[in-house]
């Protein structure tokens, strides 16, 4: 995606300078990191043996695909490239 905002042009500029796409990008970043590391504390409560990993996996159920749903913004900074096989994007259905 950020590769992507470094060479289209719209609106008289670079899709790296407008705001909107940057708050995309950096949303789409902190849902990434925020799953990753949740998935990382699942995993420690899981080597434990820690009772409340339950609530913790479930916590994980509930905010990956809502972080992922990012797609969709991911797509509009794309363009016609978010739907075409040019970049790697994964499947958000």
């Amino acid at each position: 995606m950020v590769e992507r905002t470094l060479v289209r042009q719209v609106h008289g500029g670079l899709l790296k300078d407008k705001q909107f796409i940057q708050g995309f990008i950096a949303e789409s970043y902190m849902d990434l990191q925020s799953a990753r590391l949740m998935t990382i504390n699942a995993a420690e409560k899981v080597a434990h043996g820690d009772p409340d990993v339950r609530t913790a996996i479930s916590a994980i159920k509930v905010f990956v695909p809502a972080a992922y749903t990012g797609g969709g913004p991911g797509h509009s900074g794309l363009g016609r490239s978010g739907v075409s096989n040019d970049y790697h994007w994964p499947r958000c259905t």
